[in-house]
């Protein structure tokens, strides 16, 4: 026996451990604990002295390790007793003994090891009662795998006879090979060529994949806090399962696991419609005949990349995971760190790389422990640990059965989930066994029952509105139930009711002497005034249809709205009149030709039903680079402020106040369901109206009910927070909309909304059904309770209204599945305003509906459901975004700056700053070698956009990184953005100007970065990683930092902070931590480099 350590280099997937041990909240994440209840006189001694000669046998179990400038090592020792311990519970009452057990499973299973020291085998023996033990065993990966947990378990058994009887175990041949034999085959020099030609293999099916698909979580994790708590959903596939299973791998010649990868897939398919998935699928990593016996780390994950395509059966995706697990055995020589390390994918802190989720396939059942005279049983002790955010453990059974769990982390799913995510797993595979050869888009996995509580149940929304009424009877109506109340205020001046009215029929009976009536297109174009308002009610009175011309509007965008909304009159106050001088079309000015309005009497009844008859047109952004103008009808918008109003509870005595340009969808809701209700609506001039001035108007208008966007009231929320200040009374009720709300928000929401006194209504809709369509009451933090802050909250659809969240062939997908957002009912639009090809694309037949005709209006939007039924925004299935409240197509500024001159390409995004909030930006590649001026640009779409669209960032960057497809990959564009402290970006792209490094130590870290990754001068903010920085480099980083400063910096530091310039932040806190408490920095590097 060497009577001197041996040691030598830890191999990858060694050193990935050790680097996860040391960067994670939960070390014990990869401690690897399995339990077993023994019914028996058991023989504690013999047992511990088995394990010890166990250990003896095994190097691996002997083993530490320990970081040197040349590498982490690993360090065999020639002895290194296991932690072994035994506790006597036998005297205490039950319950108190069964308390102790799960304390000291607890204990036993998350305790961590100490990597350098050792030793990394623990054993608890719990004594219940005289012939009732509990076995508990711990071992660290990064010297065990789940190959050895047999091996273990098996010559347990055979060492305890013989420890029992008083040998020693001589006599049992030793293992074939040792790990650190294995580890030297398995980096030898010339295995090099046949390991680069495997990695070659890995860069080309994994370089362009998409990021790691997963189930869609409950929680949002917090990056670096991840407990790696787990839980586990067991279910079983029974003995006709698994026949048909077998029958289906005999026919295409595929190892069962295929069948269960491939549907897995399937069901993450069908959960987030990706249709580029990757798996990791676990191996025993045991290449030579040598290390079945032996017990280490050899264990290896390999990347199995899932694309369907169109009309893909189940054989035939069983087929592709066949023809993958096979190039994946000839390729698994590479250890899966290498390949991480190799493509640099972008990850966090807690987030498996490359994978997501993990399919672990048993070929034989798992051993259990068998102790002579004694009954031994697997045992549950203490918490559940999941290695992976989801992995499917399989296990056939001598019975004929599959038994199968899915091991998840609770921080990221509740139970109801995977218990659901587990039914339509078995649902799915067994139809697909049942009909292999069906495209697997027409195979169903959601039950009878599941489908008329998303269809129909959860769409029950009948309501008795009268959508017939015209706006004349409803205005004259409250006009004679309270003449003299405040329909209108602006500045130091009001309308009342009967005013209101008898002004209205003003203009309306002029506009029908000038022949306006249904169907026909009056242009409004006014300022945020008492004008406006009259103008667009007199518009409707009349039997027309408004169309919103924004005074601030480009000319080019107006002459193109003129044109194609072919309008027959346009109304105007009267400085905004000679924008349409040369338009050929009679005008009247709305301030200047009162008079002409006094003179005109009363208007007409409207002829026809008034609900049916056209109210108003609404452009939005166009894809084709125009705008498209949506067509909503009077019984749409009488519809919504009913429904509107019994969900927010808008009242007679509120007082609202208009936010919105009225050439924006949102401006409905805000002038017609205060005025259709008899509230009062504040006018103010300026639009956008200030942030620091809304306090000031809320206490002037006494304003009881608030209407905007999300984003406006997100600043709004920012500037309480910061003041320490709660909502001014006399506000009541909040109503939002627009864009996505974000958790972080709703707590920011707790902290100022008095206590629950004012109402928070959440809202969602698109144009095309008439602003809204859902909503949801958010409930706020309760006292005592746990509340759970979403991301997304759309809520249930409003009255009338019917959502559907279907799959790509209008199926129904399941809660907590992602599908495409489809609404129906009342609320619907015409469609577009001349362009049926494009409403009959948009606006399809209801393959749900109740009665016939019924329509449905593809969003675009993507959303999943909660259990209840809460519909959560996840997204866009195109490229549209709302941007502040406005709706906006990406490629309509794309398209604008086609025609700037010398720009070769262009592409719009969305990025997100620090601080959660979103940037509009343009990246734009000049045409050869000319240089393109930012405020040029800038003032080019200035000219040719309305401002909503014109971009905050325009950045140039010389070349564009494309995908393997050819298109350009615009989310490493957006990667490319840095952002100042404040939350501005500033892009570094290649440009024509070097850059100069800060000063500092954020310098001197990003010299060591430069020295280290040989690629040219790393700037302080530049990304290590990202600049191809890898684990290994990353210790020799910190190595380097500490010499130099005295401080330990630990490797989630560094991942969480990956630049010179957050590294610095970094050293200078520990220093100042390292003062404060009184000590040195020569004892701070004496302390961190002791082994």
């Amino acid at each position: 026996m060497r009577s001197s350590p041996r040691t030598l280099l830890a191999t990858p997937s060694q050193e990935g451990l050790w680097l996860l041990h040391h960067s994670i909240a939960g070390r014990y994440l990869y401690n690897c604990p399995f339990a077993f209840r023994v019914r028996g006189p058991l023989d504690c001694v013999a047992l511990t002295t088995a394990l010890g000669m166990l250990v003896q046998r095994h190097d691996s179990l002997r083993t530490v390790f320990v970081s040197k400038p040349e590498g982490l090592m690993q360090v065999v020792h020639t002895e290194l007793p296991p932690d072994t311990r035994s506790i006597d519970l036998s005297a205490m009452p039950p319950q108190a003994a069964q308390r102790e057990l799960a304390r000291l499973a607890e204990a036993t299973s998350l305790d961590a090891f100490d990597l350098e020291r050792g030793s990394l085998v623990r054993l608890t023996i719990a004594k219940m009662t005289p012939d009732d033990y509990v076995l508990m065993f711990t071992v660290h990966h990064a010297v065990f795998d789940e190959w050895s947990t047999d091996i273990l378990i098996r010559e347990l058994g055979v060492l305890y006879r013989i420890a029992a009887s008083g040998g020693d175990g001589a006599e049992i041949a030793p293992p074939r090979m040792q790990f650190p034999d294995y580890a030297a085959w398995q980096g030898r020099p010339e295995a090099a060529p046949e390991m680069e030609r495997q990695l070659s293999h890995w860069r080309r099916c994994l370089m362009d994949a998409v990021a790691p698909v997963m189930v869609p979580a409950d929680h949002r994790p917090n990056p670096g806090h991840d407990d790696y708590r787990g839980e586990r959903e067991c279910f079983t596939l029974d003995s006709s399962a698994r026949r048909a299973l077998d029958a289906l791998a005999g026919r295409v010649h595929a190892p069962p696991a295929a069948i269960l990868v491939a549907t897995l897939a399937l069901v993450l398919n069908r959960y987030t419609r990706e249709r580029d998935i990757s798996l990791g699928y676990i191996v025993s990593g045991r290449l030579l005949p040598e290390s079945e016996s032996m017990i280490g780390m050899l264990v290896n994950s390999l990347v199995l990349r899932i694309q369907f395509a169109e009309q893909s059966s189940f054989e035939d995706v069983v087929q592709q995971v066949r023809d993958l697990l096979f190039d994946a055995y000839s390729n698994q020589d590479v250890p899966f760190q290498k390949i991480v390390r190799e493509l640099n994918p972008a990850r966090d802190v807690d987030g498996h790389p490359l994978f997501r989720c993990c399919v672990n396939y048993h070929v034989a059942a798992r051993e259990v422990l068998a102790l002579d005279g004694l009954q031994c049983e697997p045992f549950v002790a203490g918490p559940e640990i999941a290695q992976f955010e989801l992995l499917l453990d399989a296990c056939p059974s001598a019975d004929g059965r599959i038994e199968c769990r899915f091991e998840y982390r609770t921080n990221l799913f509740e139970r109801a989930t995977m218990q659901r995510f587990a039914r339509h797993f078995s649902t799915l595979l067994n139809a697909c066994l049942a009909a292999p050869s069906e495209p697997v888009s027409s195979i169903a996995f959601i039950d009878e029952r599941e489908r008329d509580l998303l269809l129909y149940r959860w769409n029950a929304t009948g309501r008795d509105y009268d959508t017939n009424a015209g706006i004349a009877d409803l205005l004259a109506a409250i006009a004679r139930d309270m003449p003299d109340k405040a329909a209108l205020v602006a500045g130091d001046g009001h309308m009342s009711y009967s005013q209101f009215d008898r002004v209205t029929d003003g203009v309306a009976a002029y506009l029908q002497k000038q022949g306006i009536g249904p169907e026909m297109r009056v242009g409004l174009c006014a300022d945020a005034s008492i004008d406006m308002i009259v103008g667009m009610f007199g518009i409707l009175k009349a039997g027309a249809a408004y169309v919103a011309l924004d005074p601030e509007h480009p000319p080019s965008r107006l002459a193109y709205l003129l044109d194609s909304a072919r309008l027959s009159f346009v109304l105007a106050q009267e400085r905004f009149i000679g924008k349409f001088a040369n338009s050929g079309l009679r005008s009247a000015a709305l301030d200047r030709d009162a008079a002409l309005f006094e003179a005109a009497g009363k208007p007409e009844s409207v002829r026809g039903r008034r609900a049916e008859q056209l109210a108003y047109l609404m452009y939005t952004s166009g894809s084709t680079g125009k705008p498209k103008a949506v067509a909503i009808s009077w019984g749409s918008v009488l519809n919504h402020v009913c429904s509107f109003r019994e969900a927010s509870g808008l009242r007679a005595d509120d007082r609202c106040m208009l936010f919105s340009s009225f050439a924006f969808d949102g401006s409905v809701e805000e002038i017609f369901a205060p005025l259709l209700t008899g509230a009062t609506l504040a006018i103010h001039p300026e639009r956008p109206i200030p942030i620091e001035t809304l306090e000031q108007l809320i206490v002037q208008h006494r304003l009881t009910f608030l209407d905007f966007t999300a984003g406006y009231w997100n600043v709004w929320l920012e500037l309480l927070v910061a003041r320490g200040k709660s909502i001014p009374e006399p506000v009541r009720q909040v109503v939002i909309g627009g864009e996505m709300i974000r958790a972080n928000q709703l707590i920011s929401w707790d902290r100022v909304d008095r206590g629950g006194e004012v109402g928070l209504l959440i809202t969602y809709g698109p144009t095309e059904a008439t602003v809204i369509a859902a909503g949801i009451r958010y409930q706020g933090a309760k006292a005592g309770e746990r509340t759970v802050h979403r991301d997304g909250y759309l809520g249930r659809p409003l009255g009338n209204l019917s959502i559907y969240v279907l799959d790509d062939d209008l199926q129904p997908v399941p809660p907590g599945a992602i599908g495409e957002l489809y609404i129906g009912g009342a609320n619907l639009a015409r469609g577009y305003f001349d362009a049926p090809a494009l409403t009959a694309e948009r606006f399809i037949p209801n393959p749900y509906a109740t009665e016939p005709g019924q329509r449905i209006y593809r969003t675009g939007d993507l959303a999943l459901r909660l259990p209840d039924g809460t519909l959560l925004h996840k997204g866009r299935a195109d490229n549209q975004i709302k941007f502040r409240g406005f709706r906006i197509e990406l490629g309509e500024i794309e398209r604008c700056l086609a025609q700037f001159p010398h720009a070769q390409a262009a592409a719009a995004a969305i990025a997100t700053a620090p601080n959660g909030d979103p940037t509009l930006v343009v990246f734009v590649m000049p045409a050869g070698s000319y240089k393109l001026d930012v405020d040029a640009v800038r003032q080019f779409l200035a000219v040719k956009l309305p401002s909503y669209l014109v971009p905050q960032r325009i950045e140039i960057t010389r070349t564009f990184p494309v995908k393997a497809s050819g298109k350009t990959d615009v989310a490493k564009l957006v990667e490319a953005l840095e952002w100042s402290k404040d939350g501005a970006s500033a892009a570094r792209m290649q440009k024509d100007e070097s850059e100069t490094p800060g000063e500092g130590m954020a310098v001197e870290i990003a010299g060591i970065f430069t020295a280290l990754l040989k690629r040219g001068t790393i700037a302080p903010r530049d990304n290590f990683f990202k600049a191809g920085g890898h684990s290994l480099l990353a210790l020799q980083v910190l190595s380097r930092i500490r010499q130099a400063h005295g401080v330990q910096v630990s490797i989630k530091d560094f991942y969480l902070q990956p630049t010179a310039e957050g590294l610095a932040g970094v050293v200078e806190r520990l220093k100042q931590s390292n003062a404060a408490n009184g000590r040195s920095n020569s004892t701070s590097i004496a302390r961190s480099s002791r082994t």
